[in-house]
């Protein structure tokens, strides 16, 4: 099975196009990256990127990873939405307290005008 964090490793280079780059949004090292790439790469059994001088380039194999990632991290998405959401709602009594209302000392009127 495929592990969900390579698939966010990848796809933070795919966004950001370079490892460097994905390793500042993930907050991880840049070795870090380059080993969940591998992991990946190693598992799916083909190259995701083409290493150039201006940055990473996805391969076909990375473009079609690129594109089942990306549902992927929406369904995960839905996912956290629906079932923590349904978790995190608010439940039991509430009570509400309001202070006495006052009386105005002099009462109120209305203004004078047609009348309907």
């Amino acid at each position: 099975m495929i592990d969900w964090d390579d698939i966010r490793h990848f796809l933070a280079v795919a966004r950001g196009g370079s490892v460097r780059a994905a390793a500042e949004g993930l907050g991880v090292y840049h070795s870090t990256v380059l080993r969940r790439i591998a992991q990946l790469e190693e598992r799916l059994g083909a190259q995701m990127f083409e290493k150039l001088p201006s940055g990473y380039r996805l391969t076909t194999a990375g473009e079609e990873v690129l594109e089942l990632a990306n549902q992927m991290e929406a369904s995960s998405h839905q996912l956290e939405t629906r079932i923590f959401g349904r978790d995190q709602s608010v439940r039991g009594l509430l009570r509400v307290t309001l202070a006495p209302i006052r009386r105005a000392r002099t009462p109120c009127r209305l203004p004078s005008g047609g009348s309907s």
